[in-house]
Order: structure tokens, then C-alpha cells, then sequence
């Protein structure tokens, strides 16, 4: 029987590379969204939903592999910078933000300035 470790590890691995590819191609959709590359207003709204769409699957790899792993609070730390990366992302931003304030809120040991 496979553990659920080895299952997220072998899952971590199969997705490696893709999720590389997306994160390659994030550098000319910022191209185009932030107009640095000249282009019609229908290109940049098409490359903003792509960047979003992207955005979206890092956040739901992240996800599934802390459903994933035994260990979550270890995973999380391992790669607390992704968390920092979604966290301060303005794709996610407005919705996810809500739900972290409202965790860091009601617990006593965050304080948000």
C-alpha cells in the first residue's frame, strides 16, 4: 500500500516540470500587462486572464499537495515562500486576502498592523 507521502512526492514530481512552464511563461504575459511590450487593449486583457489562470493553478498545486502530505505544518514551511507569493499576488488577492485576515484576526497569536 502506498502512503499518502510518497503518493503527494510522486504527484510533486509529475507536476514539477508544467509548473515550471507556467512560471516561464508568466515573464512576457507581464510583458504585455504592465505595456511594456506595445500592443491592442484585447491582448493585455487575454494575457491578464492567462496570468490569473496561472496564478490559480500554483495556488491549487499548493493546496493539493498540503492536502496531500501527513506532515502539512512541514510542507507549509518548506515552502513558505509560495504562501508570501499567493498572499501578496493581486490576482487572488481580494478573495484569498479575506479569508487569511479573518483567520489572523481571531487568532490571539497574529496581530495585523
Amino acid at each position: 500500500m502506498v502512503s499518502k507521502n510518497e503518493y503527494a512526492i510522486k504527484i510533486e514530481k509529475k507536476i514539477e516540470i508544467p509548473m515550471i512552464i507556467l512560471a516561464l511563461l508568466i515573464i512576457p504575459l507581464v510583458l504585455i500587462e504592465l505595456e511594456i511590450v506595445s500592443t491592442n487593449p484585447y491582448f493585455v486583457f487575454c494575457a491578464t486572464m492567462i496570468d490569473d489562470a496561472i496564478w490559480f493553478a500554483f495556488l491549487f498545486e499548493y493546496l493539493v499537495l498540503v492536502s496531500l502530505y501527513d506532515d502539512k505544518v512541514g510542507y507549509t514551511k518548506r515552502n513558505t515562500l509560495n504562501l508570501i507569493y499567493y498572499y501578496n499576488n493581486p490576482s487572488i488577492n481580494h478573495s484569498r486576502r479575506f479569508c487569511f485576515d479573518k483567520v489572523f484576526k481571531s487568532s490571539p497569536n497574529f496581530k495585523i498592523v
